[in-house]
């Protein structure tokens, strides 16, 4: 899953997935939203990317909050495209997650 996308994006998509705080505030929620869209057979994969793509982006902030110096911007550190592919690995932990549920 993390094999073909870049270096950024592979430590976005590990923060989000080891860090308590971010994986409880914000991917799991978006999971439980998409749920509920799938249930009501109104799931869309690209509004469901989009919203991931939010989080991938709160996630970016807390990241260089914690971890990167005062100068470096966190859009600079996390480009649109790294975020994108965090987005999609993301998407594929969502679509596992709601399937180990069900």
């Amino acid at each position: 899953m993390t094999d073909t996308i870049s270096h950024e994006a592979t430590e976005l998509y590990l923060y989000v997935s080891n860090t308590q705080d971010a994986y409880r505030a914000y991917f799991l929620p978006c999971v439980t939203n998409l749920a509920k869209h799938k249930a009501k057979g109104v799931f869309s994969k690209d509004l469901a990317l989009k919203s991931l793509l939010r989080v991938a982006t709160m996630a970016a902030k807390d990241y260089c909050r914690e971890h990167c110096s005062v100068f470096d911007k966190w859009s600079d550190v996390f480009p649109m495209a790294a975020r994108k592919q965090c987005a999609e690995a993301l998407f594929d932990s969502a679509i596992e997650h709601m399937e180990a549920v069900a």
